[in-house]
């Protein structure tokens, strides 16, 4: 009798190892900002609007970033395909800038509370992920949870919020 495996299906030891790899090829205390301002600029570059707005707040005290911007956004049932590690919309798309499906993988590992809310002309959605720092680096067999939320008010375009950020000078 034979039995089938999905045998390439990692697990949550192999993808802790994966993002501390991604976490390990980032060198300067900025690489979150500039992974941030770079997904802003290629969604306002495909959206193409009049004028691309980046509004971004800083606040080194209490260990928090936020980030919005008026570009393309994230279709509502795409935000938690997107949020997975190693997911991306821009692999044939030779105009976005650095790598494809690390970015948003190396900033929400790099906090533990994360908060998207995202929207285009179909929608908005808020997704929420708690503990993400604390998870790559434990040996817990917990999955990481994502919770979905319809937004207070809509928005288009993308706001990314970390807080808890890692400790860095």
């Amino acid at each position: 009798m034979s039995e089938l495996f999905d045998f390439l299906r990692p697990g949550l030891r192999e993808i802790r190892k994966s993002i501390n790899d991604i976490e390990d090829s980032y060198n300067n205390d900025w690489d979150i900002l500039a992974e941030l301002c770079q997904n802003s600029v290629d969604a306002i570059r495909k959206k193409n609007p009049p004028k691309g707005i980046i509004e971004l707040e800083i606040d080194s005290i209490n260990r928090s970033i936020s980030i919005q911007d008026n570009g393309i956004g994230i279709n509502p049932e795409r935000l938690p395909v997107l949020l997975a590690p190693f997911s991306t919309d821009k692999e044939n798309d030779e105009t976005s800038i650095g790598e494809k499906g690390v970015g948003l993988t190396f900033v929400l590992f790099s906090c533990n509370d994360f908060k998207i809310t995202s929207g285009t002309d179909i929608g908005s959605k808020t997704a929420l992920i708690n503990d993400a720092y604390n998870w790559k680096s434990s040996t817990s067999n917990n999955s990481l949870q994502l919770t979905l939320e319809d937004p207070e008010t809509s928005i288009y375009g993308t706001r990314v919020e970390l807080k808890k950020i890692k400790e860095c000078p």
